[in-house]
């Protein structure tokens, strides 16, 4: 799938690229996290959140949520607009929701897994992170990356072999192209000849 948005579809990743991908953009996409509200039927389509309610502070902790994974995902795809101190705070931020919103680890026969303790937002923020888990888990986390195209900065995961991928589809890969192109066109213009 080329841009996975739908979090239950795919797995754990496309959790993780669905929560992400809420954000209004100026392709269309509509901001899911801008009330209670919002964020509480975002939730409930995507099956993670089953009862209680949202306050409006937690919509405002889910879009910090949000901006926190979209750093860590900007930094796998090697932004040149994301500063190391950048990252260490977004990874102080998950490092302080992962205390906020405990998971519950299950051992069987067949390995082990999290799901979220918590109710209402705090589930729904406990799954977010334990599928951001299992794909470290997995071996996947730097292929959980964000478009290099701004302003899109839209989450994919990156199916390639070799695992370079840095744009969300083609058309954004074309666009940076010829941004860059008319930036060292603009530095080194084109000297007439004699």
């Amino acid at each position: 799938m080329e841009r996975p948005d739908a979090p239950g579809a795919g797995g754990p990743a496309e959790t993780v690229v669905g929560f992400v991908n809420t954000r209004e953009d100026t392709s269309g996409r509509i901001e899911r996290f801008g009330s209670a509200s919002d964020f509480a039927d975002w939730a409930r389509e995507n099956g993670l959140l089953t009862e209680g309610i949202v306050s409006e502070s937690e919509a405002t902790a889910a879009r910090e949520l949000r901006s926190s994974l979209l750093t860590v995902m900007l930094a796998h795809s090697d932004h040149p607009g994301t500063a190391p101190e950048q990252v260490e705070d977004a990874e102080a931020q998950l490092a302080h929701a992962a205390e906020l919103y405990p998971v519950k680890i299950t051992l069987s026969v067949a390995g082990s897994s999290l799901e979220s303790q918590g109710r209402g937002a705090a589930g729904v923020f406990g799954s977010v992170l334990a599928a951001a888990n299992e794909v470290v888990q997995r071996g996947g986390w730097a292929r959980i990356k964000a478009c290099c195209s701004h302003p899109c900065e839209h989450g994919f995961v990156d199916r390639t072999k070799n695992g370079a991928r840095r744009y969300c589809s083609s058309a954004c890969a074309s666009r940076a192209a010829s941004r860059a192109m008319r930036g060292r066109q603009r530095k080194n213009p084109e000297q007439p000849t004699a």
